[in-house]
């Protein structure tokens, strides 16, 4: 996606959102992690996520790549692609993660899904190569299973998967979500995965998880049996507030 959004930081702090100490305090635990982290160079972070429009993940991309400008890092956002079955298996995960009653996945449609995030690995291996990447940071279901692959076979990525939903899923949703989270992949159900794992050099137990797992709450983790402790990371819901929808207006304008 073509970002050309700009001085982020600039309009939070000409909104009285922010001071020019709390930027600079920001941009200085970037320089600390960048340097704990071994590199030397501004940090590339790259975002992937199912879609460019509409709300949600949609509506914030465009001023976090702006703010990771400002601070000095390189940050990309790439858009997931696909056929109509693997978006109409995608859109079936995301509303099962978020009801126990939902219509189980059948192993067509894991197979659609892993078809699809193999593709999409291989066209960005291609387009950004991984060894120009620092931070993947994964948004929602779609792209999960390239957050898998990235993690397998590049390890010296920094891997983050955030969850942007209510979780109660259905036993079959929630099961392939975690393991995709976790790198544990079953003999049978993701064959299609450990076929292209061991092409690549990979054996079966090499598959690696994301490094962090971020929440809107704890309790969403639990419901996906996930332990606290296995680099989950609670990030309460936020909005825009430089977003046009999202800005107080006055008395007059209501």
């Amino acid at each position: 996606v073509k970002v050309s959004t700009s001085m982020c930081f600039q309009r939070f702090i000409n909104a009285n959102m922010m001071t020019q100490d709390e930027c600079t305090d920001i941009k200085r635990v970037l320089n600390v992690v960048t340097r704990q982290r071994g590199i030397a160079h501004a940090l590339r972070v790259l975002f992937i996520s199912a879609t460019e429009l509409g709300g949600g993940v949609a509506e914030m991309r465009l001023d976090t790549i702006a703010l990771m400008r400002d601070l000095g890092a390189k940050p990309k956002w790439l858009v997931i692609d696909g056929a109509d079955r693997f978006y109409a298996t995608s859109h079936r995960m995301r509303e099962g993660i978020q009801n126990p009653n939902h219509e189980p996945l059948s192993q067509a449609d894991v197979e659609i899904f892993h078809l699809a995030s193999i593709v999409n690995y291989i066209r960005m291996e291609q387009e950004h190569p991984p060894s120009e990447i620092d931070v993947v940071w994964v948004d929602d279901i779609a792209p999960l299973g390239l957050g898998l692959l990235l993690k397998s076979i590049h390890p010296e990525i920094c891997v983050i998967w955030r969850c942007h939903q209510h979780v109660e899923p259905e036993p079959s949703i929630g099961d392939l979500i975690r393991d995709l989270t976790h790198g544990n992949l079953r003999r049978g159900r993701d064959d299609i995965l450990l076929q292209f794992l061991a092409l690549c050099g990979y054996g079966d137990g090499s598959t690696k998880g994301q490094d962090v797992l971020v929440f809107h709450h704890a309790n969403f983790a639990e419901k996906l049996r996930i332990d606290g402790g296995q680099g989950v990371h609670i990030m309460p819901p936020c909005i825009n507030p430089l977003s046009f929808k999202n800005m107080r207006i006055n008395d007059y304008l209501v």
